[in-house]
């Protein structure tokens, strides 16, 4: 059982890695301007991949990440339906989506019985408008970073032996941070 709890728990970890990634990485940087005008700057674009959200029982957890179809990867800046993916408690097995609609299971219930799965979004907002010039004045439009982690807890139970139960505790920090907000020109 705890072989199970565990694999579980890194197969999460493991996607969760892959939350907000995005085909075209340079769209989330502000490029200046060039050639002495001739090419204007460019604003950095908000990434559709960025949201990372949990349900308000915490027992669903949807994020996003680019993937390649075909070998060719996504590069229009647009969320499609095979970018969507998420972690649910459903019929005391934990599942993950692949995909919109597309539900696996990733435990076994002849196994485990997964009693409670319980996720938390935490978000840290870094600003950035020390980096502006001229100053940013007005803070809701400031630059800012957001720094998000994913808090998870799963309850497992033995269905061979209803007394062993274990729980697992994992933080997994989100590598894409979501940047948002813009400098005055």
């Amino acid at each position: 059982m705890q072989q199970d709890l565990r694999i579980a728990a890194d197969l999460l970890q493991q996607d969760l890695r892959r939350a907000g990634y995005r085909g075209q990485p340079a769209n989330s940087v502000w490029e200046p301007e060039r050639e002495a005008g001739a090419i204007a700057a460019k604003p950095a674009a908000s990434s559709p991949y960025a949201s990372a959200s949990a349900t308000a029982a915490g027992d669903q957890l949807f994020y996003q990440y680019a993937r390649t179809v075909g070998g060719n990867l996504n590069k229009t800046n647009v969320l499609k339906s095979n970018e969507q993916f998420g972690v649910r408690l459903k019929d005391k097995a934990l599942e993950i989506q692949l995909g919109e609609g597309n539900w696996q299971p990733i435990t076994d219930k002849d196994a485990v019985l997964i009693d409670n799965f319980v996720a938390k979004v935490v978000t840290q907002d870094i600003p950035l408008d020390d980096l502006c010039d001229p100053a940013c004045k007005v803070t809701n439009t400031c630059p800012k970073q957001t720094v998000r982690r994913v808090d998870f807890t799963i309850k497992a139970i033995s269905k061979s032996d209803p007394s062993v139960q274990r729980t697992l505790e994992v933080s997994e920090k989100l590598r894409s941070d979501e940047i948002s907000g813009a400098c005055p020109v």
